[in-house]
């Protein structure tokens, strides 16, 4: 019988989809059953740099939204191929296959996926189907907010202010869940195996829970328990002050406006003021959207380049010397007798996430302190981070690096031991992460006394790797270089 098909990709729940909502209306007008469909391209993901802890976290959100469209009669299929390339001719065969003459998606911003999306548009059109594509992750379509000269915004600030401006009441309105459909023969396909994504360790699945539920219930805890002091507490790593939905949010299983209209409610309306805390996590939000307008403005930073196409010319150090590779490995394993920056290091490793102040603080260690090209960074946390996102890991990565918009200048660093007596007083975060290092006091922790005097002193933790005063001062004549 003939259907109407809903493609999912990167927003995997059922409530506030507008392509779920507007696919299943036009079916039921036309007396046709949904089809849902989830392309499994690995190739594609492994070029993007897509990890296991994220691919797996994927893999049980899909579980989970299956179960939820079978409630509502839409059976959920899965289409694999290796890569984009191969994705127009198999919807267009499936669609060909089940009399299904329009396909409904919501947007994506990364530039593979908007080419992706235009051959699949052709293809469709030539065969007689339709797709129909729709907003979603951002309140505003890219494009949409614009400078008084009618370019994209470069820094957010006066971003910010234009979104706040524009933001009305309709756009906090999440859609419903549709109705149950019309069933149809089809069946549900079982999850699709991941062979080039090894199974991450029982504790990592443990400590993200899938599904849209259980992402509604976090969202509405954080809300009821944490929103009011997050503007105080998010910059604690060691106390559980940040929202914890962005992993979540990555993959589409709670959307922005589901986010904005729970902060609206608990806060009273007072999400415009950044004296709350619920004007403060929204600004966050808007920094989110903000980085994927900048996705649309400019393509190049879905291509690896530097925001700044000036700092492309930066002199960074190569991992084919040794001393380089050895400290960029220690950075990785967060052994780099830094204590707050190899606390971080091993959340990020142990947990598939890394607390937001951390992100800054080890980001920076590692394109400054070390001066090792930030796309390195960039790329070991796209495969680690179950929140991975595009947007917001190379916006986050350049802003640190100061190859980006809005970025910090390349004359201020984050030293490493303020950080960790500013943000982590009592040392508790670091004992949790670093326990070799607990035994140390509150005040030694932050930075612990070496014993140079004897050469036989055993320690489970390193020197660290670097002098602080000599790698600024290098990174200082690395940006000077590149001003002249």
């Amino acid at each position: 019988m003939p259907a109407t098909l809903v493609w999912y990709r990167a927003d995997l729940r059922s409530h506030d989809n507008p392509a779920l909502v507007e696919a299943c209306r036009a079916a039921s007008t036309q007396g046709k059953a949904v089809i849902a469909v989830f392309l499994v391209t690995p190739q594609q993901w492994l070029e993007h740099g897509l990890g296991s802890n994220q691919a797996h976290f994927l893999l049980r959100n899909l579980e989970s939204l299956s179960q939820q469209l079978n409630a509502l009669n839409i059976p959920l299929k899965f289409l694999e191929t290796p890569d984009f390339q191969g994705v127009p001719q198999k919807l267009t065969d499936f669609c060909a296959q089940h009399q299904i003459s329009d396909v409904y998606c919501n947007q994506q911003y990364e530039w593979n996926e908007r080419q992706r999306d235009r051959a699949v548009a052709q293809k469709l059109s030539e065969s007689g189907a339709q797709l129909h594509t729709f907003t979603d992750q951002v309140i505003f379509s890219p494009g949409q907010l614009l400078t008084g000269k009618g370019d994209y915004y470069t820094v957010f600030t006066p971003f910010y202010r234009n979104w706040i401006s524009q933001l009305s009441s309709a756009q906090l309105q999440p859609l419903p869940p549709p109705a149950k459909q019309f069933p149809g023969p089809i069946k549900p396909d079982p999850l699709p195996e991941l062979p080039d994504f090894p199974t991450p360790e029982q504790p990592l699945q443990k400590l993200w829970a899938a599904g849209e539920n259980t992402a509604l219930q976090a969202l509405n805890e954080f809300c009821e328990e944490g929103l009011r002091d997050y503007a105080s507490l998010r910059d604690q790593p060691a106390l559980k002050g940040t929202s914890g939905l962005s992993a979540w949010l990555a993959l589409g299983v709670l959307s922005p406006r589901q986010c904005l209209t729970a902060a609206w409610q608990a806060s009273e309306g007072r999400i415009m003021d950044k004296n709350t805390g619920a004007g403060v996590w929204v600004s966050e939000l808007v920094w989110r959207e903000f980085y994927r307008h900048l996705l649309v403005g400019f393509p190049r930073i879905s291509h690896g380049k530097a925001f700044k196409p000036e700092t492309e010319k930066l002199a960074w150090r190569s991992l084919e010397q040794p001393e380089v590779q050895q400290q960029f490995q220690a950075w990785q394993e967060g052994q780099t007798g830094f204590p707050l920056v190899d606390a971080a290091m091993r959340q990020l490793n142990q947990t598939g996430w890394m607390h937001n102040r951390l992100r800054m603080l080890t980001a920076m260690f590692l394109s400054k302190h070390l001066l090792i090209d930030w796309r390195l960074g960039e790329a070991y946390f796209a495969e680690k981070l179950v929140d991975w996102d595009l947007a917001a890991n190379n916006g986050g990565w350049q802003w640190a690096a100061s190859t980006g918009t809005d970025a910090v200048p390349y004359f201020r660093l984050f030293n490493p031991y303020s950080q960790s007596q500013r943000f982590d007083p009592e040392g508790e975060f670091i004992r949790r992460w670093v326990p070799e290092l607990k035994h140390l006091n509150s005040k030694q922790i932050h930075q612990p006394p070496v014993d140079k005097t004897d050469l036989f002193a055993e320690s489970s933790y390193p020197q660290p790797i670097i002098d602080l005063k000599a790698a600024r001062e290098r990174v200082m004549q690395a940006f000077q270089a590149i001003k002249n």
